[in-house]
């Protein structure tokens, strides 16, 4: 990758490219130590994380519907992570700005795999534009199971504030 999580974080840079094939090997026996002690702690996590995530959907389509989920509510997933997609024509990377100006820290967890360096260079740069089309519109929202209803309130609150008027139907 060309870029560190600590970058991106640091507002350095706002993505990265993938430029070869690699693993991911982080892995060690203090972190391994860890993570048995916390897997007991999964259930609860998971639960708040659920809610966490319903409580995002609930606040969105109240303040801004043209913001969308990309998975069905009763999709099963692990709620790891809080994508949500743009509008139409929003400049994601003002957003972000705006977001970071606030103090909520934003990602991109979905690229367009297929335009990384590695494949592009591989398998050549098809268009395909329902991937690019979301790859643009993607972003990351905090969730964690410490954060409270009022602190998804003042994500939500800056999410809409960055993104405009196109966050709400006209």
């Amino acid at each position: 990758m060309t870029s560190s999580t600590l970058d991106r974080d640091r507002g350095r840079a706002v993505g990265y490219d993938v430029v070869d094939c690699g693993f991911n090997f982080r892995m060690d026996e203090l972190r391994g130590a860890l993570g048995l002690v916390q897997i007991e702690r999964l259930p609860q996590w998971t639960q708040a994380r659920v809610g966490l995530t319903a409580y995002y959907r609930r606040r969105l389509a109240e303040d801004g519907p043209l913001v969308r989920v990309p998975f069905d509510a009763d999709h099963a997933t692990s709620g790891h992570i809080m994508p949500v997609v743009l509008p139409d024509g929003t400049d994601r990377a003002a957003v972000m700005a705006a977001m970071r100006a606030a103090g909520v820290q934003t990602s991109v967890h979905y690229p367009a795999i297929h335009q990384f360096a590695y494949y592009r260079d591989r398998w050549g740069a098809e268009a395909l534009a329902h991937t690019e089309s979301f790859s643009r519109q993607e972003l990351t929202l905090p969730l964690h199971p410490a954060l409270s209803s009022d602190d998804v309130d003042r994500v939500v609150a800056a999410l809409i504030d960055s993104v405009g008027p196109a966050a709400r139907p006209h």
